[in-house]
């Protein structure tokens, strides 16, 4: 197998696809360019703060963006990431760091410390430009991971993984679940689990990873939209997940969750035969396969794809035959049954400091080959090995391997404890524990969930005077499982009949055919039934279903029987029903996300027509500026629902920027037009007044949503209704891509019209506007304009110097004797205020004032009623001895430029790039001294924290681009000039 170098993969990638996304998360979205500088910083901080001979990083992070872009980081500084679980014991922390002898980590939890390690605090606006490589030259054999996995003495056992390794499972996944430009993989285990790793690098093959953590009950109660929404093709999960979410969602949710997917890959215990029934039976397009692998041996070793013509013998699925670069054996074989040896190039470097289990589980064949022992016991079947289970105390809990001496070292360390034995026993832990002094149900479960991680507490705990030993003086697990059988037994017999009416029975209900065990009292601990976490997942998803309203998972953990759960869960009904004006439409809110992202879908509609976009959306798609404009509109009782939805309707099919998306093609950046068959989304409200903060909650809820959306090919505006007692409100967003301040107003003028079955005229589209600009602005207009060689003269020399020279502050000019102006003129007035006070403040001859300029204001503007990004910056030019009048008349010929001819030298600056034009883009940079936005009419209470939060960002604007910031605003008949430098 050839070797691949995933640090130059990284960089062949970023030169072919620059400005393409490698990560979406539910509300970002990192291009290889932003992974670039982001990663480039954290690995020159690795490469300060590291001496040369500390090869490891620890990496605490949470589930997210941060985790793939800081491995990134590790690989450019040349050394090895080890992933550590934020949710472990600071005992345990400690324990990895000592022994991976860790020295620097990378962290997003600002409260984290641990004696001398170097912490390097994760921000996600950290970035660094570099022009050259972080070139490191590779050894194959060194370390480019440690993972830790659970070891039976209770310290965790670090795998050793190398480049040889690493490469070995990436090629091996790209050979059978292969990824393209298209992809987008699910990156949903945890990072300090190794099938991780399959998800983590899937970008070496270009494959967009879409970071989600299914962990957390709201995301994988909404997996199907989510799955949807993201266009997932490729998802790996232990049989158990997989299995838990085909009985969970119901066959119109697994239709739409399973629309783009490609791959599933099942992996960490033995395949459940009703996934390959259901799947089987179905119409799912995606391709199926168990694969079997321990850390030890990088991932994967073994793979079978499931076929639906395939007949299973006893219903047992197998796990196949070995990947590309992997060899077996079957060693100490009895009835046809042995322990499987793993060779090859998946086979770690072993355990770190652990020379003991070392030469325990790993050595070398007579080839010279790597070999580990593994523990699991297999058979060979028609379709290759069959997993046949373990001859050792590892047990597997929801995919993931676990010793039962670890769950036994952790709570012996316990200090309240004398003695602990523990066994598994139909996919329930059971504990007996020795206590120094007896404590209560209640109490011993809160004193387990303070020192273990969830997966390992016990299913059953009886507290006990002595543990049970074997002859040989070890636990005796069989007699732990006996006894319990025996308990439980007694226990169905004696609980009676069950109750059947009102919350308590539709609780009761769910878990009996979660367990599938009728004999199941209300007083039951439901853990001790074998509920596990994937469990309360899916019978707190059956509960909401049922009682439509949001349940708090951890209720299931804290009260552990049914009938504790259900008195809080009226405790909390009793609450909110005394609240009657309160915000409650979760049960509403969970349909119209549905909804949304339904309307959000055009995968399956007819494209109509493309064309470029122009420099504004560039701007602000490559330079990630993600802002959502959003508005509500009451219309009040004048108008019913159906004559609502046909105006928003009629408005989205005649202004197609509405029904547009963004797609990258060869590096350029183009509107796509769809035919538009949407349902709009509708929330009856009609029990409640109108109520403002439902309305924020909505405009606030999906502005991250609606700026995602242009990196995923959806469309970049929403609408919403909501009808309440007595008024229907249209609730509306819109990416900044498509849409500028006063696009607002056109829009609500246009429904207003349609509502009134006013004809309007719908020929000036944003792609007329578009094509104009690319069509009257080339580089001859650019050099040959008489406007911009007036500019030019006014350019500043040492522009820089001159501002930091001029005072910082916060300085507002107060006018109350001006004429009354429309838009237009008042920028002009304002722009000649400013200059004319700046020309004397800096002793120059003529100076450019830039103006953020709404040319829809101009009076036969063609565009004026276009839904579109329509803004422009025009910078007039004032002349030392100028007067007020001339000045009038020049910056209106300058405006008629702009809006006549759509003149935009922007669109020229930013894409052409030759070097003429560049040196006149940096003079009229330079020119620039100062920018002006006027904001119009506020609220007199309104000005104080107006002007206190424009500040702020002025001195943000400062720190990036250098100049002077004018912000101005109207206050009944006053003008406030706001000004970042004192130039009054």
């Amino acid at each position: 197998m050839s070797y691949l170098h995933l640090l130059e993969k990284f960089y062949q990638n970023l030169i072919e696809q620059e400005n393409e996304i490698i990560i979406i998360e539910k509300e970002n979205s990192f291009s290889y360019k932003d992974v670039n500088e982001i990663s480039n910083y954290y690995a020159s901080i690795l490469q300060q703060k590291m001496n040369p001979d500390n090869r490891r990083v620890g990496l605490l992070l949470s589930h997210s963006s941060k985790i793939i872009i800081s491995i990134i980081a590790v690989l450019k500084a040349g050394k090895s990431f080890v992933p550590i679980n934020k949710n472990l014991k600071a005992e345990d922390i400690g324990n990895i760091l000592e022994i991976a002898e860790i020295t620097c980590l990378i962290s997003d939890d600002i409260q984290f410390n641990y004696n001398d390690i170097n912490i390097i605090h994760y921000a996600d606006n950290q970035r660094l430009c570099l022009n050259q490589k972080f070139t490191t030259d590779y050894d194959p054999n060194n370390e480019a991971y440690l993972l830790f996995t659970s070891g039976s003495s209770g310290i965790p056992k670090g795998c050793s993984v190398n480049y040889n390794n690493l490469n070995y499972i990436i090629k091996n996944m790209q050979d059978i679940c292969p990824v393209s430009k298209k992809s987008v993989y699910l990156f949903s285990t945890p990072y300090f689990f190794d099938v991780s790793i399959t998800e983590i690098f899937s970008w070496v093959y270009q494959s967009a990873v879409c970071v989600l953590d299914l962990s957390d009950f709201r995301n994988y109660n909404n997996s199907p939209d989510l799955f949807y929404q993201y266009r997932i093709t490729h998802f790996a999960a232990s049989p158990s997940t997989f299995l838990q979410m085909l009985n969970n969602f119901n066959n119109e949710e697994l239709d739409k969750m399973f629309h783009s997917l490609e791959f599933v890959m099942l992996a960490g215990e033995a395949f459940k035969y009703p996934i390959f029934e259901k799947w089987q039976q179905s119409d799912w397009n995606f391709r199926l396969f168990n694969l079997y692998g321990p850390t030890e041996s990088t991932v994967y070793a073994i793979y079978h794809e499931l076929l639906r013509k395939n007949n299973y013998f006893e219903h047992k699925i197998p796990i196949g035959y070995p990947l590309t670069g992997c060899h077996f054996d079957i060693i100490n074989i009895k009835d046809g049954i042995g322990e499987l040896v793993l060779l090859g190039d998946g086979v770690c470097d072993g355990y770190i400091n652990n020379p003991r289990l070392n030469k325990e589980k790993f050595y070398y064949d007579s080839t010279n080959q790597k070999a580990y022992k593994t523990g699991d016991l297999v058979s060979i079947g028609n379709y290759g090995l069959e997993y046949c289970g373990r001859f050792d105390d590892q047990i597997q809990v929801n995919g993931i391997r676990v010793e039962l001496g670890d769950i036994e070292n952790r709570i012996s360390r316990i200090a309240q404890v004398n003695s602990v034995g523990v066994a598994f026993y139909q996919n329930k832990i059971l504990a007996n524990i020795v206590l120094e002094n007896n404590l209560s149900r209640e109490n011993l479960h809160q004193l387990l969930s303070a020192h273990l991680p969830r997966y390992m507490l016990p299913n059953y705990i009886e507290q006990v005077n002595e543990i049970k030993l074997t002859q040989n003086n070890k636990t005796d697990r069989k007699f732990i499982v006996e006894n319990y059988i025996s308990k439980s037994n007694k226990t169905s017999q004696e609980n009676g009949i069950p109750v059947k009416k009102g919350i308590l029975g539709e609780l009761l209900n769910i878990v009996k055919v979660q367990t599938q065990n009728d004999n199941i009292a209300i007083t039951d601990d439901i853990f001790e039934l074998g509920i596990n976490s994937l469990d309360v997942f899916n019978i707190a998803n059956k509960l909401e279903r049922t009682l439509l309203r949001e349940i708090d998972i951890d209720l299931f953990y804290t009260q552990r029987t049914i009938e504790k759960i259900v008195e809080n869960l009226n405790v909390e009904s009793r609450v909110n029903a005394s609240k009657p004006n309160d915000i409650n439409i979760s049960e509403k809110y969970h349909q119209l996300n549905k909804d949304i992202i339904s309307f959000f879908d055009s995968r399956d509609e007819k494209i109509l027509t493309e064309y470029p976009s122009i420099h504004i959306q560039h701007g602000y798609y490559f330079e990630k500026f993600n802002s959502v404009i959003t508005f509500s509109m009451k219309l009040g009782t004048a108008y019913s629902e159906q004559q609502v939805i046909e105006a928003i309707t009629r408005l989205i099919h005649t202004n197609s920027i509405l029904r547009s998306k963004l797609i990258v093609r060869e590096k350029q950046l183009i509107f796509q037009e769809f035919e538009f068959k949407q349902v709009i989304p509708l929330v009856d409200l009609t029990e409640l007044d109108y109520n403002g903060d439902i309305i924020a909650f909505i405009e606030n809820n999906y502005k991250a949503t609606i700026s995602l959306n242009r990196y995923t090919e959806s469309y970049l505006s929403l609408f919403v209704i909501l009808r309440f007692k007595n008024n229907i409100v249209i609730v509306g967003g819109l990416d900044h891509c498509i849409a500028d301040f006063s696009t607002i107003n056109v829009i609500k003028h246009k429904i207003t019209n349609a509502l009134s079955h006013k004809l309007q005229n719908e020929n000036n589209s944003y792609e007329l506007f578009c094509k104009g600009i690319i069509a009257k602005n080339t580089p001859d207009t650019i050099i040959s304009s008489a406007y911009i060689n007036e500019l030019i003269k006014t350019e500043v020399e040492e522009k820089e110097n001159i501002l930091d020279s001029l005072k910082d502050g916060k300085f507002v000019l107060s006018l109350s004797n001006y004429e009354k102006l429309d838009n237009a003129d008042m920028n002009i007035f304002i722009s000649y205020t400013v200059a004319k006070s700046t020309i004397e403040k800096l002793g120059v001859d003529s100076i450019s004032a830039r103006t953020l300029f709404n040319i829809r204001d101009y009076h036969s503007y063609r565009f004026k009623n276009t839904i579109g990004d329509i803004h422009v910056g025009i910078s007039f030019i004032l002349r030392r001895n100028e007067d007020y009048d001339s000045y009038v008349v020049n910056s209106k010929r300058i405006i008629e430029l702009f809006a006549t001819e759509n003149f935009r030298p922007s669109y020229i600056f930013h894409f052409n790039k030759n070097e003429y034009l560049n040196t006149i883009k940096e003079k009229i940079s330079n020119a620039n001294i100062m920018s002006i936005n006027y904001l119009g009419e506020i609220k007199e209470t309104e000005l104080d924290r107006e002007i206190n939060e424009m500040y702020k960002l002025q001195c943000q604007m400062y720190n990036i681009t250098k100049n002077i910031y004018i912000t101005a605003y109207t206050v009944n008949e006053k003008l406030y000039i706001l000004s970042n430098k004192d130039i009054f």
